[in-house]
């Protein structure tokens, strides 16, 4: 039986939201770090385990480290609370998403999935403001913004 002093530093396969049931082994990143614990209630090989957990969680097969970079006057990057963040995930793809997510919905907190094109200041600004969203995370927008973007600027991001 595993437990919570058996560490692993395996960093491939991790799910979303940091965690990854292997072989009915819930293996799980402690916050601000990189390490990765093992704990479990089942036995391994014991055939109590079911497949629920492989219909639930993706395998990643690629991991992004989660950094804070700090200068002068602004921060930018990500952070999780002391104990780790969880929550619904709810895509946004417009407006009435945001809405919903900020105020209408019942199974809150949120782990939004903000589509590129709503990554704004006043968007980002609304949901840092709410105790009903524990994460965000931005895919891809397709387009540009048609305020352009810079790489330039003394802090790229200033704007957005």
């Amino acid at each position: 039986m595993l437990d919570i002093d058996s560490i692993h530093t395996h960093k491939s396969n991790i799910l979303a939201l940091g965690e990854l049931n292997q072989e009915c082994g819930l293996l799980t990143t402690k916050p601000s770090s990189h390490e990765i614990y093992a704990r479990s209630n089942f036995y391994r090989g014991s055939g109590r385990c079911n497949s629920v957990e492989k219909k639930i969680y993706i395998p990643l097969n690629r991991t992004a480290t989660c950094v804070r970079l700090l200068n002068a006057t602004h921060q930018i990057g990500c952070q999780s609370s002391m104990f780790g963040d969880t929550g619904v995930i709810h895509v946004v793809e417009k407006e009435s998403d945001l809405k919903w997510v900020l105020s209408d919905g019942r199974h809150s907190p949120y782990m939004v999935l903000l589509d590129g094109k709503l990554f704004t200041g006043p968007v980002m600004m609304k949901l840092k403001g709410s105790s009903r969203i524990a994460g965000v995370a931005v895919a891809v927008s397709k387009t540009s913004p048609s305020e352009g973007f810079s790489p330039g600027l003394p802090c790229p991001n200033d704007g957005y």
